[in-house]
Formats: C-alpha cells, structure tokens, sequence
C-alpha cells in the first residue's frame, strides 16, 4: 500500500512539471495570443452628420429670412412665395431628421433643437398642433435632465402658441408658471412670464384691467425688493400704457402717477441705457395732456418730445430692429443665451429680458403723429398740423433696413405701419375738416376707402367708425344733409345707452347724435332729436373733454322745446362758453357768440348788439370756415343797419356774399335766401 501511494505521488510531480498540452494547429506550431482583433475595426464617420444637418439649416433658414424683405414690401408672386417656404420647409426637415434618425447622448443639445424647431413652427406655420407637441416631448426631457432655462423657455413659447387658439387658456397657463417659478424663486423667468401675462391681456383687448395691473404691482414690489431699477422704469411705464387703454375715468391721472414713478429713476443710469423708454416715457406724458385737453400743458409736453427724441433715436443702444434689453440685475449663467429661445439674454455678464418694439423710423412716424394731434388740440387752424402728419406719413412708406427676421415678423412690422398709415390720413383729413378744406379731406377718405377694399384687416372698429363720421362731416358741411344723415345713423355710430365704455368710438358715436340731432331739428324729426338728445346728456356731461360738453350744451341751448325759455337758454349757452374756453376752442366759441347774438339781440338797437356781432365776426375770420363768416358778416349787417351805420351795413353784406362764393352749390342753395 505505501508502495501504490509514493507511486501516485511521484505521478502527480511528472503531471505538474509537464507542459500543458496545445491544441495541434499550424502544423503543431504554437500561435501566439493576440489581444487586438483579427478583423480591421469599422473606421468613425470623417463627418458628423448632426452638425451639418444644423449647419444646413441654419443656412436654409438665413437664407429664407434674406428675401423676406422684398417679399414683404412688395407684391409677391407665387414662384417667390413658393421659394420662401421651400427653404423655411428645408430647414425644419434638416432638424427633423436630427430628432428621429440620431440619438443625441447631450441632453442640452437636443432639447435646443426641440426650442429651434418649434419656434420655427410657431413663426412660419399654422401648424400648433405639431409645436405643441414638439415643445411637450422637448419640457420633459427638460425635466429630467433638470434643464430649468430650457424648460421655461419651452413653456415661455407653448404659452403664446397657445394664445393663438385660446387666449383665457393661454392666461390661466401663464398665471400657473408665474407661481411656479416664484415659489422656485426662479427671479428672471418670474419677470419674463409676468411681462408675458401683461402682453397676452393688451393683445386681447384688456378686460381684465384690475389683475394686469395687480401682476404688474407685484412685479415691480419684487423690483424693489432686489434693487432692480431697469425692471422697475418697465413696469411704470407698461403701467401707464394699461390706464390709458382701460378707459377708466381716473385714467389720465393714474397714467400720469405712473409716468412720475418711472421718472423718479431720470437720473439712473439704468435710464441713460434705456432710449427707447425715455422716448415712449415722453410720448405718453404729451398723450396724456393731448387727452386732457390742456393747451399750455401740451405746448410744454410737446417742446419736451421734440429736444429728447433726437438724441433717444440717435442713441448706440437703440438697435437697427427696434428690441431693447432691460437689465434684471442678475448673473448670466454659461448657457443662458442659447438655453432661453432668446427671451433672456446675456449682456456683459447680466441677464437681460429682450423686448421687441420700434424703429427709430417708426419712432418719428410716431412722433409727427403725435405732433399732429397736439397742434391740432392747441389750434384747429394751425398749418403746422398738417405738415408734421405729411412727414409722418412719408416715413411710413419708407422701405426699413434689411434685418435678418421671419416673413411673418416682417409682416407685422408692415401691418403697424399700414395701420398707422391710416390713423395719419384720418388726422390729416381732421385737420382739413377743421380747415373747411372739404374737397381735400373728401379726396383723403376716398383714396383711403380703396386702399381698404385691398387690405380691410388692417383697421380695428373705432378706425372704420372714424372713417363713416368723417365722410358724414363732408356731406353735411358741403349741404348734403340726406346723405349725412344716412350716414350719421350708420350701425357703427348709433350711440347704445347703458354701457359704461369709454373710448374713440363712443366719442364718435356721441358727436355724430349731436350732428344727427341737428339734421333732424330742421326736418320733422324733432321729437326724435329731443329723445337722442337725452339719451347722451350723461355721458357728454360727464365726459373729460370740456370741447363734448360745449357742443352738448350748443344744442341743448337751441332746442325748440317749450322748456327752453329764455333764461334756461342763457343758462346753457354760459355753460357752453365756459367749457369752450377752458379748451380755448374758438369754433365753438364762435358758434357760441353767433347763437347768442340770433337768440338775444336780433332786432335790437344798442351798443351790446353791436359788441356781441362784432365779437362774433371776429372769431369767424379765426376759423377760417367760409360758413360762419358769412352768417357772422350777414348778422352784423342787420345789426349795423338797424344802428344806423349803413356804410358798415353794406360792407358787412358784401363781404358775407364773398364767403358764400367760396361754398359747395348745394350749401349757397340752401343758405342764400336766409343771407340775402
């Protein structure tokens, strides 16, 4: 036995010291073990396709934005049109293709392209459905690879397009990430989506004034709280901007408490770096004075627009297409610039919040309008009115620099300057009427009435109002009294009694009931006229513009009702002329003396006969209106004649036949035989 175990041991030894046996290969030659493969590898693309798929599409895209502007400026064919969104249609197949045939490993980098392509979508299609999607697969990507200025900047976007189809939907979403980022204290996106909210109220016509102007309270406490001036001046003035759209019967003041709250910041320098608000800031300061009807605070407001727009125009922070940065007081992050969709950018290391408004072009188009409307508040005569409307509405057939933007943008721009346009011509065929320029004014409305059968979209309802009362002031003043009745009771100036509103087009609706109630008064319409006359009573007494209740009390005072006995009448007229002058109206003040002078001395012998025709007279000849200086001149006549001063008499009559050569046929036929 011992024998068989040290044989079994000795076994193992030689067992152990043997080499190990190889498999037979090679003809028994031993292979070396290589560790690298046998086979070549699969070499890695020379090209990385996703970048020139972006490259090529922003190519595309460029190239598209570069012809925008002759397409936009003029009438395009088919064949541009066709070239345009063909290249738009490129450049979104080429992020596309990005998205469904690459897996992107950066997260960042794919949701960028998300944002791209669906702000593409939103800007060039009608297509809200596929950007909706687009930007909800592009926030939840967001939220997992927690891209917090990415996300919001997708939400940012989703909120507008989803104002496209429902505005109140678009409002409740808004409110909803305004809480979100505030309980975050995400501090500029909460400044971003509260600014967004403001806008989505004033493109939707502003019914919900009391929660605009509560967002824009909060944000400017919040403003205050981090000593964010730039933010604070924004918010004043957007503030202003809201009260005077609301209508309110406080608006005027409380716009104007605004505009001093942003001025409080004059001497900042976050204002220095802010031409665009300094401009708008003294824009709405001459507004607000043109609307209280102050002539001395017009001419200060005015002179002030005129010495600061040049040099806010002229300004190096006011860019080629019309955006400002407001500073929020924040540093940029890394990737802020491209992770916001261009909402919030980074300007020498701070965020800034980008708005987008006017050209400097656009700006002065603005301004002469302004001018206009201020001159004309001042003195109705004034030919200074017409020519800076002339100048305004030159600058708005002129062609902008080229700007590397979207044809719909473009199109935008084009539609303000349209609609600009228009309100200029209308101001200039105000400023004839108030020249008893007709035929220039008739002509205005005319070439305007054609180029709306083109474009009627471009006009809003108290535009359109405008237009119908202008051409009913053209008839009636030329004697066309059918024609300008008809036109006075158009639908779009019947005044509607129990509604609170407070506008342009409620002010139409007032002037042309007087007007109406006029016309009516002469034919066999007069208790017609005398129920239209106290369905406005309220509104025309109550209304800010002292030059409304002038006219209101004119009529009132000429009512042929038995209630309107003598004493009642001087009542009426007093109250007509105190309005009149406080607005330094001398129409209606000469309209006024003319009434009083048939009412009170017709027929009278006296000094205070003679005072009272000649005062009338007088203010005719500052009107410039051949109708009134004929009636004037004729009352003077009578007067002079019954005083015994026939040399005047003769005078007066010769020169009130003078006026009425200068009258419409129709307008001698109906008045020569009460002047003669």
């Amino acid at each position: 036995m011992l024998r068989s175990m040290q044989s079994l041991k000795r076994l193992v030894r030689i067992e152990m010291s043997r080499e190990a046996k190889r498999r037979r290969s090679n003809e028994g030659k031993p292979v070396a073990v290589c560790d690298t493969p046998q086979l070549p590898p699969t070499p890695p693309p020379s090209t990385d396709y996703q970048a020139v798929l972006l490259a090529l599409s922003d190519e595309y895209v460029s190239a598209a934005y570069a012809i925008s502007g002759s397409l936009a400026w003029t009438d395009q064919t088919d064949d541009q049109l066709e070239e345009y969104h063909g290249l738009i249609s490129m450049g979104m197949a080429c992020l596309d293709s990005i998205l469904k045939n690459f897996r992107l490993m950066d997260a960042r980098r794919e949701a960028r392209i998300r944002l791209r392509l669906a702000t593409l979508l939103y800007d060039e299609t009608e297509n809200m459905m596929e950007c909706e999607e687009v930007l909800s697969k592009g926030i939840q990507l967001c939220e997992r690879s927690k891209l917090v200025d990415l996300k919001y900047a997708m939400h940012h976007l989703l909120v507008r397009v989803t104002a496209k189809t429902s505005p109140k939907a678009a409002t409740k979403a808004v409110e909803k990430l305004t809480a979100e980022v505030e309980a975050l204290h995400v501090v500029h996106w909460t400044y971003a989506f509260r600014f967004l909210r403001v806008s989505l109220s004033l493109q939707a016509g502003l019914s919900d004034v009391a929660v605009v102007l509560k967002s824009l309270q909060t944000l400017a406490d919040l403003a205050d709280r981090r000593r964010h001036t730039a933010v604070q001046i924004v918010a004043a003035m957007t503030e202003a901007m809201v009260h005077l759209r609301s209508g309110s019967p406080d608006a005027i003041e409380l716009a104007q408490c605004s505009l001093a709250s942003a001025r409080t910041h004059q001497l900042r320098d976050e204002m220095n770096a802010l031409p665009q608000v300094r401009a708008l800031l003294d824009c709405l300061d001459l507004a607000c004075a043109v609307m209280q009807f102050g002539p001395t605070q017009i001419e200060h407001k005015l002179q002030q627009m005129h010495a600061n727009m040049d040099a806010a125009a002229k300004s190096a922070g006011w860019k080629s297409n019309g955006s400002f940065q407001v500073p929020l007081g924040l540093a940029s992050g890394e990737h802020l610039t491209g992770d916001s969709g261009g909402v919030i950018q980074t300007q020498d290391g701070e965020a800034v919040l980008t708005f987008n408004w006017l050209m400097s072009t656009q700006l002065y188009s603005m301004g002469y309008l302004l001018s206009g409307l201020a001159t004309m508040q001042k003195d109705p005569v004034n030919p200074k009115a017409v020519s800076y409307l002339a100048e305004g509405l030159k600058l708005c057939h002129v062609t902008p620099d080229p700007l590397t933007q979207s044809l719909a943008a473009r199109k935008v721009r084009l539609g303000w300057q349209s609609s600009l346009s228009v309100t200029i011509r209308l101001q200039q065929a105000f400023a004839h009427c108030s020249r008893s320029e007709w035929s220039q004014a008739s002509s205005i409305l005319s070439n305007l009435d054609h180029e709306l059968e083109r474009s009627p979209d471009i006009i809003d309802s108290a535009t359109k109002a405008m237009i119908v009362y202008l051409k009913a002031v053209c008839k009636h003043s030329q004697g066309d009294l059918e024609a300008a009745l008809l036109l006075y009771s158009d639908k779009q100036l019947i005044f509607q009694t129990g509604i609170r509103d407070v506008g342009a087009c409620r002010d139409l609706q007032a002037l042309a009931t007087l007007d109406r109630i006029v016309i009516l008064r002469g034919a066999t319409g007069k208790q017609e006229a005398e129920l239209l006359l106290a369905s406005i009573e309220s509104y025309c007494l109550t209304h800010s513009n002292k030059a409304l209740m002038s006219a209101y009390y004119i009529v009132k005072a000429t009512s042929d009702t038995n209630e309107s006995i003598i004493i009642k009448r001087k009542q009426h007229l007093q109250s007509a002329v105190q309005a009149a002058q406080m607005v330094k109206n001398q129409q209606l003040l000469c309209v006024i003396l003319s009434c009083m002078t048939e009412m009170f001395f017709r027929g009278i012998v006296g000094e205070q006969a003679i005072k009272s025709a000649t005062a009338a007279r007088s203010l005719a000849y500052k009107t410039h209106n051949s109708l009134w200086i004929a009636v004037t001149h004729k009352m003077y006549g009578d007067t002079a004649e019954l005083c015994g001063e026939h040399d005047k008499a003769a005078s007066a009559r010769q020169q009130a036949g003078q006026a009425i050569c200068g009258l419409s046929p129709e307008l001698k036929k109906r008045i020569s035989g009460r002047v003669h």
